[in-house]
């Protein structure tokens, strides 16, 4: 058995040889002084562990978990702070009134919620049938798609179907962001260019006229179809799946709008603002071009080099240019026989003339000995680069 320390209890163990046999391995204070404060009846509490053995002492231990619970309780505090600021900025349902009496039944105070929360978006039973209707239907179309969209394996008409299949799925899920608004008593309040969405006077007359072209719309796919069935293969049969699909596509961007007119989404009036700021761009003037005034002073050539081979013709071509601006141009050098024909020609690009200045370019052209003693004339032409 150990010696015990009566100054904090601790029994010495074989493995604390390290510390010496006076000196306490846990509090470091000497056994002697322990033992004769305890003799005085003047010992109260442990005395402070020196700094060699600090980090056995139970005093230590007792610092680490008090300052560990801290630090728990103050991050759980700053969590519920931010948490609090980062709440998304929706219409929260009213609070019950207090009037209603608390029940121990948690089924009847979710019934009282429910109840309250229906009251702030203001939707019944079967306004919550028809977007389930709805979501079937956009379900369906999208499985019609796939069903299509298998068939081929690249190409234009699958792109078109691709495209289709995509408006479909962002009308899904704009029916399911709708759904889940109601199912959880949040009010959607939309806003365009910082102006909030209101319901089209309109509504029902519009609602009215996009049936009507889907309607429309949907015969003439089936016509289409029809008529590419009957052929096997070939341009008429591509041109007519082209036409199919293209048609597809503007159902699907019909159906869109239909639902966003039935159920108050304003997705469709972006595309209305983006026509008419489109339109309104075209309205304004072209802007004038400046107009560029240059002249040809001179076109000049000479052999000044033959062989059996080919003739060396010199070309000095003189350009002035009339605009306010620095202006490139390239040059085409042509040799004309006496009849006016082009026996030959070289091209010469990047000529560089300053405004209101005259310049004066230099080259040459080899021409082949045989043709060559038929050129009678040089003219040149010159264009903007």
């Amino acid at each position: 058995m150990g010696k015990v320390c009566h100054g904090c209890g601790y029994e010495r163990k074989e493995t604390d040889e390290i510390v010496p046999d006076w000196e306490c391995p846990s509090c470091g204070y000497a056994y002697n002084k322990t033992e004769a404060k305890l003799a005085r009846g003047k010992h109260r509490s442990a005395p402070a562990p020196s700094n060699g053995h600090f980090f056995k002492s139970k005093l230590f231990w007792y610092g680490v978990f008090l300052t560990l619970a801290i630090s728990t309780l103050y991050l759980l505090s700053t969590s519920d702070l931010v948490s609090k600021k980062t709440t998304p900025n929706v219409e929260q349902p009213p609070s019950l009134p207090q009037n209603v009496s608390s029940r121990s039944d948690t089924n009847e105070q979710s019934q009282h919620v429910e109840s309250s929360a229906r009251k702030v978006v203001q939707v019944d039973d079967a306004e919550r049938s028809r977007i389930k209707v709805a979501i079937a239907e956009v379900e369906n179309r999208v499985s019609a798609l796939d069903v299509e969209i298998g068939k081929y394996q690249g190409g234009l008409v699958l792109s078109v179907l691709l495209s289709a299949q995509a408006i479909e799925k962002q009308t899904l899920a704009m029916l399911k962001q709708k759904q889940a608004s109601w199912f959880h008593a949040i009010n959607l309040n939309y806003e365009i260019d910082g102006e909030i969405y209101r319901v089209a006077p309109d509504l029902k007359s519009q609602i009215t006229t996009v049936e009507s072209e889907i309607r429309s719309l949907e015969s003439d796919i089936e016509t289409s179809h029809q008529e590419a069935d009957r052929y096997s293969g070939g341009l008429i049969r591509a041109t007519l799946l082209s036409t199919n699909a293209t048609q597809q596509q503007t159902l699907a961007m019909l159906q869109q709008k239909r639902v966003a007119l039935m159920f108050d989404l304003p997705q469709y009036i972006g595309f209305q603002k983006a026509a008419s700021s489109v339109k309104t761009a075209t309205q304004q003037p072209p802007a004038l071009e400046e107009k560029v005034d240059f002249e040809i002073m001179s076109i000049d050539a000479k052999v000044t080099e033959t062989n059996s081979t080919w003739w060396k013709f010199a070309w000095r071509l003189q350009i002035k240019n009339n605009s306010k601006s620095v202006q490139v141009f390239n040059a085409t050098i042509e040799f004309l026989d006496s009849e006016g024909f082009v026996v030959d020609d070289g091209q010469e690009n990047g000529l560089v003339v300053q405004s209101g200045e005259t310049k004066s370019f230099t080259g040459y052209e080899l021409v082949t000995a045989s043709v060559a003693r038929n050129i009678n004339s040089t003219s040149a032409k010159v264009r903007l680069r």
